[in-house]
């Protein structure tokens, strides 16, 4: 009798050390951290964000560059050059008498230069669409960094409505092992009174130590889902958060509501966008089939010296212009080929629209429907949580007056426990179902990131 008595009292110690851990542990998580602040700071972490960001500034760094070549091309030459020679030089006095002057060491100076300008007519024209194409290509880039982000939204969504489930199903454990100890208590009581035999005692304090196995299970696994979450969205693990309610965290999502599935789509601008990139492309190959034409005109001039007993300049000044034609077979019948390719590549991406035109209209309809659906398994799931309280409540009063067994008790915890889990799972999914509902119509980020 005396080592029951040691046993029960070890009994007890622990569970008040359990206890006392529980409460500083939930005292250090006191401030929950919302939903609309994780969605900042998922935004605001450059491991998730700033490849996007790099990616749309090298988009527009390319259009910048293509939009140089549109620019014509500017020539400066110059030379200067002094040298010495022996010659001789003739010259007339008068139209009958000739003289030669021999002249030694004689030192020459020259100094010329030129300026040209020019542009290749069929390069240019080439060039005016390759701009166009680059900047379709960005618009199309643009819309997908949106998706991106809106994918990492929905994704934070996910970890954060699985951390309260998690958060949740701890909560439950800490109420289900308080209430276990109660129970055990009881049994202790009635298997002195005789109302019960030590099988139900025996159970009893099985299920007791069985909840507390499980919540070191599900405290670390909350534990881990906490720094998976923390370091997704940039937070640091060390500092202790933790989750507001299901209830609040959809409060984020109802400003979407608002929003219908047929005002825009961003899948489908993204594939415009492809597709007039391409067709830009297209038009800028056939001036692959039109003759190089090329125009420039200059400025050329010369400055000559030479000087040794006599003294002599000769300068030379004028403009120059012209007009170059050249043009390759191979070039034409590249060109053709070329052609057939994007014509080919244009019509599979417009039949590829034209597709993603009719799954939008369908997957807008069944995010609909399931809006619908998903409320009224909530309300349902809401009822049942309801009624399982209700019930475990009338079971701890009917097991203390011994008119129920510790079967009825176990099958009264594990009803509430999954009560409350798919009530909050109901939840999740009308959240989720929010975002995914608009995440191809806006940018989640300029309608829920305030």
């Amino acid at each position: 009798m005396i080592e029951q008595h040691k046993y029960d009292l070890h009994i007890l110690l622990l569970i008040a050390v359990i206890l006392i851990m529980s409460k500083t542990a939930l005292s250090q998580d006191s401030t929950p951290i919302t939903l609309s602040t994780c969605f900042k700071s998922t935004i605001s972490n450059e491991l998730n964000t700033k490849s996007l960001e790099n990616i749309e500034k090298i988009g527009q760094i390319n259009r910048r560059i293509q939009q140089t070549a549109l620019y014509p091309s500017l020539t400066f030459n110059s030379s200067f050059n002094q040298y010495q020679q022996n010659s001789s030089i003739s010259y007339n006095n008068d139209l009958v008498t000739s003289n030669t002057v021999n002249v030694t060491n004689a030192r020459s100076s020259l100094f010329s230069g030129s300026i040209t300008t020019g542009i290749d007519i069929v390069n240019f024209g080439r060039n005016i669409y390759e701009v166009r194409a680059t900047k379709r290509g960005n618009e199309a880039q643009a819309s997908e960094n949106i998706q991106l982000r809106n994918e990492l939204l929905i994704q934070t969504a996910e970890y954060y409505t699985n951390c309260i489930i998690s958060q949740l199903t701890v909560e439950q454990f800490t109420q289900r092992i308080i209430d276990s100890q109660k129970f055990l208590e009881i049994s202790q009581i009635n298997l002195k009174t005789g109302r019960i035999d030590s099988t139900q005692y025996l159970m009893a304090l099985i299920n007791y130590e069985n909840d507390k196995i499980t919540q070191r299970e599900v405290d670390l696994e909350f534990s881990q889902l906490k720094t998976l979450f923390a370091l997704f969205i940039g937070r640091s693990i060390n500092e202790p958060f933790s989750f507001s309610t299901m209830e609040e965290a959809i409060k984020t999502t109802i400003i979407l509501e608002s929003i219908q599935p047929e005002d825009h789509s961003i899948d489908l601008e993204k594939k415009r966008s492809k597709i007039n990139e391409l067709k830009a492309i297209r038009k800028g190959n056939f001036f692959n089939f039109i003759p190089s034409i090329s125009f420039f005109g200059g400025y050329n001039f010369s400055d000559q010296h030479f000087q040794n007993g006599i003294i002599a300049q000769n300068k030379a000044f004028g403009p120059t212009y012209g007009i170059g034609l050249s043009y390759s077979f191979g070039q034409f019948k590249n060109a053709v080929h070329q052609n057939k390719i994007y014509a080919l590549t244009i019509d599979n991406r417009l039949l590829d629209l034209q597709n993603s035109i009719t799954q939008t209209q369908i997957r807008d309809k069944y995010l609909k429907k399931v809006k619908t659906v998903g409320s009224k398994k909530y309300e349902g799931r809401k009822i049942i949580a309801l009624a399982s309280r209700s019930s475990m409540h009338k079971t701890k009063v009917q097991y203390s007056t011994g008119t129920i067994s510790i079967t009825d008790v176990r099958n009264a915890q594990n009803q509430l426990l999954l009560a409350e889990i798919a009530l909050a799972q109901a939840l999740k999914e009308q959240l989720i179902n929010n975002l995914n509902r608009v995440s191809d119509k806006v940018d989640l980020t300029t309608q829920i990131i305030k």
